[in-house]
């Protein structure tokens, strides 16, 4: 039925996939069962057609960025911060009721993956950051992050994620030569617990309480920003959903500062 339906869709000169089949792709292929923990209600959070002509990809849920993917002419939003959190307001009342009426009107629908588009071996946050700095031979540190072997100068270091990510933040609490590189995008404060001293942290946001441990324990950390950090994941499964099903994709930018 599927064959029928993108064979006549591609006549008219466009591909048309039903938003269901999209979503159930993405929830075996993210993961998302397998992160019960996580505060995202991820998966699919809004509901607002059925058919699926372009997807618009995009770091953060909000109006702003809901209005620019309706002027792309986008019938799905895919993001990584999404409207819904287990702690956050699910009454369909003010800022809720005017997102959700907006996707509702311009039938855009909205699928979130926090989580799990940090830890995804092949499309999330770190192995993209990972690659996007040139390291390859990399290994899993915890549950969401990635480290590589280095034997670099930490100034050396710092030029690399400036050309290749964006200006950083740099805390040298630690040596001179880095032997270990460990990247986690967002907020990733507890790493200047467990890391090992003498490594260090590719981080995005790092809290006030990151101090003070990182510099007890001689640990270098780099904050580069909660949200240009997470950019790679989305940006990368644009690419994977383009090529799985053949629908056209396009990413909004809509820096924090953060």
């Amino acid at each position: 039925m599927r064959a029928l339906h993108l064979e006549l869709e591609c006549c008219l000169g466009e591909y048309v996939v039903e938003l269901n089949e999209i979503v159930n792709w993405l929830n075996d292929y993210l993961e998302i069962g397998n992160f019960m923990e996580d505060s995202s209600m991820n998966g699919l959070q809004v509901e607002a057609s059925t058919d699926v002509k372009k997807i618009a990809f995009a770091v953060d849920a909000g109006l702003e960025t809901f209005k620019l993917a309706k002027e792309q002419n986008a019938d799905l939003i895919i993001v990584h911060h999404g409207m819904y959190w287990v702690k956050s307001e699910h009454l369909v009342k003010g800022v809720n009721a005017e997102r959700i009426r907006f996707l509702m009107n311009n039938k855009l629908s909205l699928y979130a993956s926090h989580l799990p588009l940090d830890a995804h071996p092949e499309v999330g946050n770190n192995i993209q950051i990972m690659k996007k700095l040139g390291f390859n031979k990399v290994i899993k540190f915890d549950d969401l992050s990635y480290s590589v072997k280095l034997d670099m100068n930490f100034i050396d270091l710092v030029k690399l994620i400036e050309k290749n990510i964006g200006k950083v933040k740099q805390f040298k609490f630690g040596n001179e030569k880095v032997n270990t590189l460990i990247v986690c995008s967002g907020a990733a404060s507890h790493l200047s617990f467990s890391a090992p001293i003498g490594s260090t942290c590719l981080i995005g946001e790092a809290s006030h309480t990151i101090f003070h441990p990182a510099k007890e324990r001689n640990l270098n950390f780099i904050e580069a920003g909660h949200y240009v950090t997470e950019t790679f994941g989305v940006k990368a499964l644009a690419e994977k959903l383009k090529e799985q099903f053949d629908v056209e994709t396009g990413f909004i930018d809509v820096p924090t500062g953060m």
